[in-house]
């Protein structure tokens, strides 16, 4: 029986070579907010700075595969936000890996249904939206994403109120919910 090299730590587990090879593949506007969301996800759930300040723990294969990332030498080592979030996900224990792969792709889920839902309605997306539906689905959950997104449907859809209104209001409930929690 042979056993498979995998040459980066992220495709060991297919969810969250997914993950990875998507936030790559995103326009450099959307990987920075998706990136940022991942890595303060990874840090809500894993206390993942608390790692990053304890590098000894980690091991040397762990810290040898931080240093050789530092050379920027992979296409997602170019912008600063991805590289940071995949040294993130990289000292996360295995399965903290795999949860936090799941809960991104949920996050993806979300994203694209907003991209959907505007292109059917007409409007480009905007990256103020994205950025409240990631900080939403980090703080809220998936549940209140899908109220955004219903609002912001009925609104399209009516076309009566400003698109600005809509998201305006998210931006400000998400700002006062998060100072509460």
């Amino acid at each position: 029986m042979t056993s498979v090299q995998y040459k980066r730590f992220y495709d060991e587990d297919p969810d969250l070579s997914r993950a990875v090879n998507l936030l790559i593949d995103f326009p450099e506007e959307l990987q920075d907010i998706i990136a940022e969301g991942i890595s303060e996800m990874a840090d809500r759930h894993c206390q993942v700075q608390e790692l990053m300040k304890d590098l000894r723990s980690l091991g040397p294969d762990k810290i040898m595969g931080i240093h050789k990332s530092k050379r920027k030498q992979r296409d997602s080592d170019k912008n600063p936000r991805v590289h940071k979030t995949l040294n993130y996900l990289f000292i996360l224990p295995i399965e903290e890996r795999k949860k936090l792969a799941r809960e991104v792709l949920n996050l993806y889920q979300q994203v694209f249904e907003y991209m959907q839902l505007s292109k059917e309605y007409g409007y480009a997306p905007r990256m103020e939206d994205v950025e409240n539906i990631t900080q939403v689905y980090i703080y809220h959950g998936a549940g209140e994403v899908q109220e955004f997104l219903k609002k912001l449907k009925s609104e399209f859809k009516s076309k009566l109120i400003p698109r600005e209104s809509i998201t305006q209001e998210v931006g400000r409930n998400l700002q006062l919910r998060k100072a509460n929690s």
